[in-house]
């Protein structure tokens, strides 16, 4: 009995600890007068290194990425008709990067 209470605290550290190693990225796709773009596609890459992730972009324009590294992005916006929009991001340790396009 002695031994459970230790064991539990250890592993709700380990959780909370867990959880500071990464950021979030989201945000929402609208057109100019303010309605979603569901078709877009939102392409992250990490900078300098080969990984990409295409997010899904939801009926209501919005999109999220959970646990991504503490690092720099290249984010790529593209949808037919549409201009494409490319900025580079850092996304913050344990903080949601939110961002609008």
């Amino acid at each position: 009995m002695r031994f459970i209470l230790p064991a539990l605290i250890a592993t709700s550290l380990s959780f909370a600890l867990s959880a500071q190693t990464t950021g979030t990225f989201s945000g929402r796709i609208t057109d100019s007068k303010g309605n979603p773009v569901p078709t877009a596609k939102v392409l992250v890459t990490k900078v300098g290194v080969n990984w990409v992730k295409e997010l899904k972009v939801g009926s209501d324009g919005k999109f999220l990425q959970v646990g991504l590294e503490p690092k720099e992005y290249d984010i790529t916006i593209t949808a037919s008709g549409y201009a494409e929009i490319k900025e580079r991001e850092k996304v913050p340790l344990g903080v949601i990067l939110k961002k609008d396009y």
